[in-house]
């Protein structure tokens, strides 16, 4: 799951496939998340937003991550928004660099907003070899 920047920071790796969260709220990045808690219910107010996103709130979110991973200078962000429920979300590329195993790889912000509640999160990914960008942390 993505480390938030700020308030709870119970979510840290993610993993896996939507495919594995049945009947669940899911998290944006990369179709991406190791879990989720509560069953799909609301979430309460002291949980990882990210837990509200519905399954298109994810496709949206995941489609914007690789779009702005692979085209947006640092510093300028790309947006989402889904306009059945009016969540939304944006992505920020704010570095580039190789890593030790020649992969490009960027480190990222990613802003969720889901009605008045709106929560940041730290991201980092790189380009594999099939071409998309996979998180790292």
């Amino acid at each position: 799951m993505p480390s938030p920047v700020a308030g709870s920071d119970g979510a840290r790796l993610v993993a896996a496939a939507l495919g594995a969260m049945r009947g669940c709220a899911t998290s944006a990045l990369l179709v991406l998340l190791a879990g989720c808690a509560g069953g799909g219910g609301p979430a309460r107010p002291t949980s990882p937003l990210y837990l509200d996103m519905t399954a298109e709130d994810v496709r949206l979110a995941n489609a914007t991550i690789q779009e702005a991973l692979e085209h947006q200078v640092s510093a300028s962000s790309r947006e989402w928004r889904n306009t059945r429920n009016g969540h939304a979300g944006s992505v920020t590329p704010t570095s580039t660099y190789v890593s030790q195993r020649g992969l490009y790889c960027r480190e990222f912000t990613e802003t969720l907003t889901i009605g008045p509640r709106s929560e940041r999160y730290r991201q980092e990914a790189c380009r594999d070899v099939d071409g998309r960008w996979k998180q790292t942390r």
